[in-house]
């Protein structure tokens, strides 16, 4: 990555941001799927809500990978455009 240029690292940037809003995503529905709840009868019954801060998260990293892959079509567009000296 040192020797990388700044389309790669927008690049990877933008995988890895996007891989976090699926992992978050992805916490967030095991965590309705998982979550049980006794109730004082001796009953139970699952919890259909998501925490509070998985849906922002999750839309914060997807906009940020969002961002990332636009600013490396930008860069790369530019990059080749560029006319080589003679």
């Amino acid at each position: 990555m040192r020797g990388a240029g700044r389309e790669v690292r927008l690049r990877s940037g933008a995988a890895l941001l996007g891989a976090c809003a699926v992992a978050m995503y992805t916490c967030g529905l095991l965590h309705v799927a998982g979550d049980v709840i006794e109730a004082e009868d001796g009953g139970s019954y699952a919890a259909a809500s998501v925490p509070d801060h998985v849906n922002p998260a999750a839309a914060c990293f997807a906009l940020g990978a969002a961002v990332c892959a636009g600013a490396a079509a930008v860069a790369s567009e530019r990059r080749a455009r560029e006319v080589p000296a003679a």
